[in-house]
């Protein structure tokens, strides 16, 4: 067997790895995730005499399954649920707007839409906007967000609820929570569970209003995420309960894992300098993006700005300024390899996400292969070989497609 055909199939190794790494640690993937389309919406009737559609879409008028409501606040408004939630709700502001449904839209003044008053707590959030479907009196309405919270950093994990306000005799507020983390290769949100994010609303409610207050009632909405089809349910808010304690904001705690990848023969320091770099460019990032949302006046755009071109260019990048430092090719391409595959899995252990789709994995898996094949190519470059256009094409081009491809959500 020629002697590249080895390396490639090597590199490709170490990203199908990728994916029996992360399920060995407790990283389970799904790919029961993609959005069911109805004709007709399934609706359930509340208490409170509102009809549901119990999921969320993307578009009014589009009944895609794009994520299930899993609270349901009775006899509450919007501004209600967020003085309960929020441990600071001045930046709330309510101006009402001419609408079918009449209710009324949230707007966070001045402030900037992608940072939270509070380093922990449920603050104002920003989102896409999702819409639901509901009916008073076989009048139907499609609602958007009445406003949106989460608890954690925009720029690492983050459970993020939207509410919507349901008009009818006797309000309600529906909520979908939802758990997810911030995907750097994709500059967007991967929403990775939704019975945590609705565990998490459940435990603070039941702080507050006392655990008899807070039930649960069956709403069959269990084809998307890891929903059980069961939502929180509150028969009414209390007026004098309306601000949580200090005692009760959590703190995500990360799971302890570490893992440890070494070369048996031949190890030298810049092999572990470039499986450094990998890890030191994505934890760089990861950390940056935090620090920059939490301390500075940045809008989440603009750091996006500022931080993206490192994880674009400057892993390629790195792969091949440090591969020119190897003479064999395959330690060049494993040192790479590993080092990229070893950073993600620790960031996702950093983040402690639960869940990942499995279209996720198989795309971090492309791209510790392309990663590999620049860093061989830069070593054969180095030692004058015909082969190293070759490495370094496949690689670029690899790269440049897979993060193109999740960029426009074409993936």
């Amino acid at each position: 067997m020629r002697r590249w055909v080895l390396i490639v199939l090597t590199i490709a190794l170490v990203g199908v790895l990728v994916v029996g790494v992360t399920s060995l640690l407790g990283i389970p993937v799904t790919s029961d995730i993609a959005p069911e389309q109805e004709r007709e919406p399934t609706m359930v009737e509340l208490s409170t005499g509102q009809e549901l559609w119990t999921y969320y879409s993307a578009s009014p008028g589009n009944f895609e399954q794009r994520s299930a409501i899993n609270i349901v606040i009775a006899n509450a408004t919007t501004s209600d649920v967020v003085s309960l939630l929020a441990e600071d709700a001045s930046w709330l502001e309510t101006e009402t707007e001419e609408g079918d449904a009449g209710s009324e839209a949230f707007s966070f003044g001045e402030l900037d839409p992608g940072h939270h008053e509070q380093p922990l707590g449920w603050g104002q959030a920003v989102g896409t906007e999702r819409f639901v479907y509901t009916a008073v009196e076989d009048e139907g309405h499609w609602l958007e967000e009445s406003a949106q919270l989460h608890d954690g950093d925009y720029y690492g994990t983050r459970d993020h609820l939207r509410l919507y306000e349901l008009p009818g005799e006797h309000p309600a507020v529906a909520i979908q929570a939802h758990s997810e983390h911030f995907d750097w290769f994709t500059l967007r949100h991967t929403v990775t569970s939704v019975e945590q994010a609705q565990k998490a609303v459940e435990r603070d409610l039941m702080a507050v209003l006392g655990v008899e207050q807070v039930t649960r009632i069956f709403l069959g909405n269990d084809t998307v995420y890891d929903s059980d089809g069961w939502a929180t349910f509150v028969a009414a808010l209390l007026p004098l309960l309306f601000v949580l304690s200090s005692a009760r904001t959590r703190v995500h705690r990360a799971p302890v894992g570490v893992i440890a990848e070494h070369f048996r023969d031949r190890i030298e320091p810049i092999h572990l300098v470039l499986a450094g770099t990998m890890v030191a460019i994505i934890f760089g990032v990861r950390l940056a993006g935090i620090g920059l949302e939490r301390y500075t006046d940045l809008s989440v755009y603009m750091i996006a700005i500022l931080l993206f071109p490192f994880i674009f260019i400057g892993i390629p990048l790195a792969a091949y300024a440090l591969g020119r430092q190897f003479i064999a090719r395959m330690d060049a391409a494993m040192s790479a390899s590993i080092g990229l595959a070893t950073a993600i899995i620790l960031d996702y252990l950093y983040l402690g996400l639960a869940v990942l789709p499995i279209e996720t994995i198989l795309h971090r898996g492309g791209l510790v292969m392309a990663v590999g094949l620049v860093a061989a190519g830069a070593a054969a470059h180095a030692n004058g070989r015909e082969t190293a256009k070759r490495f370094i094409a496949g690689g670029v081009a690899l790269w440049v497609l897979l993060v193109a491809l999740t960029l426009f959500a074409i993936l």
